[in-house]
């Protein structure tokens, strides 16, 4: 976030910056972001894919999720909505 000067943003300015450079958001912030992701839909703006990772999380358990989800998905499978990984 910092090369795009977004070092200490909020998480809406994230989110926003994110949905208008078509980004996917990976986040520890299940609380924040989560919310102002849907909120985002609600309202009917854009909302860059959101995954959520628990830091408890097994990086390996993460990056093998993430491997299936980006071979398998589809775009409109994922648009609007918050994943949650590992899957499992």
């Amino acid at each position: 976030m910092q090369a795009q000067g977004l070092n200490g943003a909020d998480d809406r300015a994230v989110l926003a910056w994110a949905a208008s450079e078509r980004r996917v958001l990976l986040s520890h912030d299940v609380n924040t972001v989560t919310r102002f992701a849907y909120e985002r839909v609600e309202r009917g703006e854009s909302m860059p894919d959101v995954v959520e990772v628990p830091s408890a999380a097994s990086v390996a358990d993460v990056l093998d999720d993430l491997v299936v989800v980006v071979t398998c998905a589809m775009p409109e499978d994922c648009r609007d909505r918050v994943l949650y990984v590992p899957l499992r």
